[in-house]
């Protein structure tokens, strides 16, 4: 998938996601180390800090159109992409969530210029929801960002028309017998025709 499809993701979605008030419980960061398509790192206060983006998850792979497939990698570029070039990143803490997670990771909410990146993954199909409690200040949004998302079949909910070629063992099985069948048939006819062949060319010398 080209750089262009990432850039176009951001400027053209966000729009219409959910805007930043001035909220509480918000700090501002900056960028240290992109991870992947569900974390990153950030300097806050002159630390690192490790943070898990909460409530979603992002797909191994994600179908862009009928003939594109992008995998988690390129989704993890899309979003650092998106962090790089931000010119204001801050967090939020959800109020009924834990704090961390067992890796030591910042469990939040990740504003970018004012745009919520949680809803912009989900809703170009780039991420999908994960552990999202309904008492979650922002599941709403994300929850209609899906709902948008799945309606345009975007992303990991694109619907291709796939052959299906799981077949069993025993249906193979049969298969091998019918054809077997019908291929010794046809050899026992075609050895009676030979030799009916040979009889008459016989009797004629």
């Amino acid at each position: 998938m080209k750089f262009s499809f990432f850039i176009l993701a951001w400027f053209v979605f966000p729009f219409s996601v959910f805007a930043l008030d001035n909220q509480s419980n918000q700090f501002s960061v900056t960028l240290s180390k992109c991870v992947d398509g569900n974390s990153a790192r950030f300097i806050l206060e002159n630390n690192e800090i490790k943070v898990k983006f909460i409530g979603v998850e992002s797909n191994s792979v994600v179908v862009a159109d009928v003939n594109d497939e992008i995998n988690g990698s390129l989704v993890s570029e899309y979003v650092c992409n998106v962090l790089k070039n931000a010119k204001d990143i801050k967090l939020e803490y959800e109020n009924n969530s834990e704090k961390e997670d067992k890796y030591g990771r910042k469990l939040v909410w990740v504003w970018v210029d004012g745009v919520l990146l949680q809803e912009n993954l989900v809703k170009i199909g780039y991420s999908k929801i994960a552990y999202l409690s309904d008492d979650y200040k922002y599941s709403d949004l994300l929850l209609s960002a899906e709902d948008y998302a799945k309606n345009n079949e975007l992303g990991i909910w694109y619907k291709e028309n796939v052959v299906d070629t799981n077949v069993s063992d025993s249906q193979l099985q049969k298969n091998e017998n019918l054809f077997s069948t019908i291929l010794n048939f046809i050899n026992g006819i075609l050895e009676k025709i030979v030799k009916f062949i040979d009889n008459i060319i016989e009797e004629m010398q």
